[in-house]
């Protein structure tokens, strides 16, 4: 089987997309062909129809095109791509961020908007959690929606000993709280590091413990495993999310989190009490923080990702491409 992948991941930054070229590594490690295709800038007309005019003439060497993202990235594929094809949606390229965030919001707006263009065009539409696949629902499409979170790696992110874990990563303080946060931009006002900021300075208030956030930002792939279970908890602070990566790593390791209500989190939480959501308030995330980081007890959290494995999520990525090959209608 050959796989084409259409997608807007800048490879010149490795940590874009990184979920991406790892699935695709995998794919390949089970024999099937795939082939990343880097659209471009396809912020400017001229890209745009470059990228059209180079899909167009090579579509047609592979059984399926997957677009690995919505929004122009979509809409592209779906116009220039005529065997079956699969669209993967992640996230921001569903969700409008919402008005008051300048230009972050008229892009997130016309990103949904181009995602929604091109939803009928589909043999296949893959989301990463339960909460865009019901809200998918209402736009009665035909394509089959299939939910299939991004994997990740259970062979690297296992538990490992607090102490160890900062030793191996040469930092010695055993007696503070670590509180991991996440974000390639700090600017993103998506993940609004602000409202993390402040809620460790007003957890800090009512901790007897200092509360120390650690911002894992362009952090090398090889070291998260080691960092993450360096850390007593994962906080998310996001406006929405797809399913974010860093707590299924950190759930992978055994390390709990505080979140805002993004995803499918809100299903997890309901059966740990370790693993809070809760509204957007500093205060509010504060005081989760300090009650779940007060829990020392052993939690098997691990159980949540078993089946987001790296080795699982292809198999079932192959079986959907299978089942789209199988169909008797013509693209």
């Amino acid at each position: 089987m050959k796989v084409l992948w259409p997608h807007n991941f800048n490879p010149k930054i490795d940590e874009a997309g990184l979920f991406m070229k790892l699935l695709a590594g995998a794919l390949r490690h089970q024999g099937i062909k795939v082939d990343l295709f880097y659209l471009g800038d396809i912020r400017k007309a001229a890209n745009i129809m470059k990228a059209i005019t180079i899909l167009r003439s090579i579509y047609k060497k592979y059984d399926i095109t997957h677009a690995q993202y919505g929004s122009m990235c979509g809409l592209i594929t779906s116009l220039a791509s005529k065997n079956h094809k699969v669209l993967t949606l992640r996230g921001s390229d569903w969700h409008f961020i919402g008005w008051g965030h300048g230009m972050f919001s008229i892009h997130s707006f016309l990103a949904t908007a181009l995602t929604r263009l091109s939803l009928r065009k589909w043999q296949g539409i893959i989301t990463v959690s339960k909460r865009i696949k019901r809200e998918l629902y209402a736009y009665e499409i035909g394509s089959k929606i299939c939910v299939l979170p991004s994997g990740i790696d259970l062979d690297k992110f296992v538990p490992r000993e607090k102490r160890l874990a900062r030793n191996l990563l040469g930092l010695n303080n055993v007696d503070d709280f670590w509180v991991l946060f996440s974000s390639i931009n700090i600017k993103n006002p998506i993940k609004r590091q602000w409202l993390a900021e402040e809620s460790i300075i007003k957890a800090n208030k009512m901790s007897s413990r200092k509360i120390i956030l650690r911002i894992a930002n362009r952090v090398p792939h090889e070291k998260m495993p080691l960092l993450v279970s360096a850390c007593d908890l994962v906080l998310n602070t996001s406006i929405y999310e797809g399913w974010p990566n860093i707590i299924k790593e950190g759930l992978a390791c055994n390390v709990p989190f505080v979140s805002t209500d993004v995803s499918d989190l809100a299903e997890i939480s309901e059966r740990e009490e370790c693993c809070r959501v809760c509204p957007a308030e500093a205060a509010v995330i504060a005081e989760n923080i300090v009650q779940v980081l007060s829990d020392s007890k052993p939690r098997d959290l691990r159980k949540y990702v078993y089946n987001m494995d790296l080795k699982i999520i292809s198999k079932a990525l192959i079986e959907i491409y299978e089942n789209i090959l199988s169909l008797q209608c013509s693209p």
